[in-house]
């Protein structure tokens, strides 16, 4: 299986790309009001106030995944036995033998491809993760009507 700090690397990256992209966003969209501004039109009013509340929302967003990257940079590559947040997980859909590797960490929804792998992050909340948590290798659940085997864990 892949090297669990590789995987890390490459959600570390892609957090810190987003936050690059809110940043530029925020500055962008201040720039519009500013410049709206300037035209003194009362149309302007309703783009501004429009702007102004996606710059919140925005901005609140960016507090949360600057927190999340600096939680991320501290986290260390634990290998365990068992399934817990943090960890890397091979496993089988044994109903339709597809082979998928999912990264356990917040907030899931990515993709990854580190190494030519495709790794899916899964939020530690998300429910098929909670019947994922403390099973070891070669335990097997059942999600969804669904059958599950795991194979590997970093």
């Amino acid at each position: 299986m892949l090297e669990k700090s590789k995987v890390l690397a490459n959600y570390i990256e892609l957090q810190e790309g987003k936050i690059e992209l809110l940043k530029k966003t925020i500055i962008q969209l201040s720039e519009d009001i500013s410049r709206s501004r300037e035209k003194n039109d009362s149309q302007n009013d309703i783009m501004e106030s429009q702007c102004n509340s996606s710059i919140k929302v925005m901005e609140e967003s960016l507090r949360e995944n600057m927190e999340i990257l600096s939680k991320l940079k501290l986290m260390q590559i634990v290998c365990n036995n068992k399934i817990t947040f943090g960890s890397l997980v091979k496993i089988k859909n044994i109903n339709t033998g597809d082979l998928n590797i999912y990264f356990i960490i917040c907030p899931g929804g990515d993709l990854l491809n580190v190494d030519e792998n495709k790794i899916i992050t899964i939020s530690f909340k998300a429910p098929f993760t909670k019947a994922l948590f403390n099973k070891k290798e070669q335990d097997e659940i059942v999600f969804m009507d669904q059958k599950f085997k795991v194979l590997a864990i970093q």
